[in-house]
């Protein structure tokens, strides 16, 4: 499962990053709803782009 974790706190931000992926998990992380916006946006442009083709 691909998760996004967003957290301000690094410290956090890393363990739960770490923990998911340890458990299998592909993971990305950000420190911020912005910064989480901007990632799912360029997701979106890239899975808009692969599947035109």
């Amino acid at each position: 499962m691909k998760i996004l974790v967003v957290e301000d706190d690094p410290r956090t931000r890393s363990l739960l990053t770490k923990g998911l992926g340890d458990s299998g998990h592909e993971c990305a992380a950000c420190a911020n709803g912005e910064e989480a916006l901007s990632k799912l946006a360029e997701k979106e442009r890239a899975s808009t782009s692969c599947s035109s083709t």
